[in-house]
């Protein structure tokens, strides 16, 4: 877990250095992170899902050296230093990481346009009892293929309620596109793309409107990534 540690140290003295764009949610990206991160997972077993073009490696830290406890405070640093580059006016409590690490092919189908927001499974919602940041790190063997980052999209039409469908019953609010109104993808347009290259790492917070997308993948082509998720619990004020 010294890796871990020392990448997770390397991101947060890159985070402090950045300047978040709010634009039209808050979001930026660092370079030169988890350069190593193939040395991370080479332990864990692989998930073959390639059904859907994807094999994934997954770090939960459910079961982890007895360290955990070390690392765990560097999970809570990192957290911290979100909250304060988003300008999120809250404190934290605790926080759940979970890293994977993604190996898709031509065969993934996850390329709609969509957000991650929704409610907890124990009816927690984003917003009000917890935060969800998102940090996805490039890992092509070339940067000879750019266009493969994420796409980032902004809403510009007069009624989201109808523009929007919920894709299942645990959303809070609509999250994917409703295909069936003509020429709704226009309502979205793409705003800005992460350059795909290695060690870039994108970061965003789960928001009502943090609309994006991913690119179709070549044919023939492998796009490897990771993907380090914080669901960060909300600390209420004592009464």
């Amino acid at each position: 877990m010294e890796l871990l540690k020392n990448e997770i140290t390397s991101v947060i003295s890159k985070i402090e250095d950045v300047t978040a764009d709010f634009n039209p949610y808050p979001h930026f990206y660092i370079e030169n992170c988890f350069l190593n991160t193939e040395e991370i997972f080479e332990k864990e077993p692989d998930n073959k899902i390639f059904e859907f073009g994807r094999i994934n490696k997954f770090l939960t830290f459910h079961d982890v050296p007895v360290d955990y406890d070390k690392l765990y405070n560097y999970f809570m640093d990192l957290s911290e230093c979100l909250f304060k580059k988003f300008k999120i006016d809250k404190k934290v409590e605790s926080v759940r990481p979970s890293l994977e690490y993604w190996i898709d092919n031509e065969d993934f189908n996850i390329t709609d346009v969509h957000t991650d927001y929704l409610i907890l499974k124990d009816g927690k919602k984003m917003g009000d009892d917890y935060e969800l940041i998102s940090g996805q790190v490039y890992l092509p063997d070339e940067n000879d293929d750019i266009k493969l980052g994420t796409r980032i999209h902004e809403y510009i039409g007069e009624d989201i309620e109808e523009d929007t469908v919920y894709s299942d019953e645990l959303i809070s609010v609509k999250n994917h596109l409703n295909l069936k109104n003509n020429n709704v993808i226009e309502k979205f347009p793409v705003i800005k793309e992460i350059p795909f290259k290695r060690g870039v790492m994108f970061f965003h917070h789960t928001v009502p409107n943090s609309w994006h997308s991913a690119p179709k993948i070549p044919k023939g082509y492998i796009r490897k990534s990771m993907m380090l998720r914080l669901l960060i619990k909300i600390k209420k004020d004592m009464i």
